[in-house]
């Protein structure tokens, strides 16, 4: 066959590249700057079209993301440009290199920062490394939660990954006690009981001593609007997990207190004994007024039924895993109701007898 042309450098013979590579390689330097270019106008475009894309943000529920994820985009079509004038670059010094053999080093020294470049970058916006210690970190929002009087529990409806870390890992490990209707792992009582009021959550939270709501800020729009919860405050969530307060506007985290929620130990004068199942169906009427009014299940007493005045709420003077102390003088006959789980390992003396 042919022989390779020679090209001369200094004193020595070195391989020239063929002639259409020469070309291939100019072409690669070429299109590179073009989508370098396209992507510059890209940014200019979102610029240009920031106020549409914020309207349709808030439409979807969005609004409070709309700068962070404008931000994103401006930052992504920046690093694409960048990235593409570096190549066109590359292919560039490879051009070169074709003809000049102490340009190779060089070229393989820039691959290797362009690449360094793009990975590091890449990861600092994009990867999270994750710590396990973040699963059970406290903040200042469960602090105040915890530092809460009186005794009260909290939820967080929300199915994001945000919600669950905290209601089943965060909260739980720093004293916080959590209302979870989510779990998978419901005995049946539970589940009975958060099917009956599935469709009335706020009869739910008020049953279950559930004051403090927290959820991201973009879903409870609708609960911050509604007139039945009081704000509490607004929190930023960073990278590393942690919280600081926030206004609205910033605000990715929501913590609403409940109105009407119901203390956790209460004295009532009035109650009302049904079967089970008639017990499950009263919860969610709008005709049983839970501050006055107690169901008890089975026929263990007769029903005391009459209207009198609401529920007295009961001093609690211990709470621990196995021992809880309530304080109450009682002003007339009536049940003392604790809003936990039943068990049957739980014995109740009055007066220490």
């Amino acid at each position: 066959g042919k022989q390779q042309p020679k090209l001369k450098s200094g004193n020595k013979i070195v391989p020239a590249i063929a002639l259409p590579a020469r070309k291939l390689l100019v072409w690669f330097a070429i299109l590179p700057v073009i989508l370098g270019f396209g992507f510059l106008l890209g940014r200019v475009i979102v610029d240009d079209s920031a106020g549409a894309l914020i309207r349709q943000w808030n439409g979807m529920g969005l609004g409070n993301y709309a700068q962070v994820m404008l931000g994103a985009m401006h930052w992504s079509l920046a690093h694409a440009a960048v990235f593409c004038f570096a190549g066109a670059a590359l292919f560039g010094l490879a051009w070169y290199g074709a003809v000049r053999r102490w340009t190779l080093p060089v070229l393989t020294v820039f691959i290797m920062l362009v690449l360094a470049a793009q990975q590091t970058t890449v990861n600092k916006r994009y990867v999270k490394v994750w710590d396990e210690g973040r699963l059970y970190a406290s903040n200042v929002l469960i602090d105040q939660l915890r530092d809460q009087k009186p005794m009260a529990r909290a939820t967080l409806p929300g199915r994001d990954d945000l919600s669950r870390l905290w209601r089943t890992h965060s909260f739980p490990h720093n004293g916080v006690q959590v209302l979870d209707p989510v779990s998978e792992d419901l005995p049946d009582d539970y589940r009975a009981f958060f099917t009956a009021l599935r469709a009335v959550p706020l009869r739910l939270w008020e049953l279950t001593n559930t004051r403090d709501i927290i959820g991201l800020t973009a879903s409870m729009g609708s609960m911050i609007d509604s007139g039945e919860f009081e704000i509490a405050g607004y929190f930023e969530v960073t990278r590393a997990m942690a919280m600081t307060p926030a206004p609205r506007d910033r605000g990715q985290v929501v913590w609403l207190r409940n109105k009407r929620f119901l203390p956790r130990a209460a004295f009532y004068q009035a109650w009302d004994v049904l079967p089970e199942q008639k017990v499950l169906d009263r919860l969610a009427s709008p005709a049983w007024d839970p501050k006055t009014m107690l169901l008890v299940e089975g026929k263990t007493l007769d029903a005391r039924p009459d209207p009198l005045p609401p529920a007295n709420e009961v001093a609690i003077d211990a709470y621990t895993a196995n021992r809880v102390g309530l304080h109450l003088t009682a002003p007339a006959p009536g049940i003392v109701l604790l809003n936990d789980r039943y068990d049957p390992g739980w014995r109740v003396t009055v007066d220490g007898a």
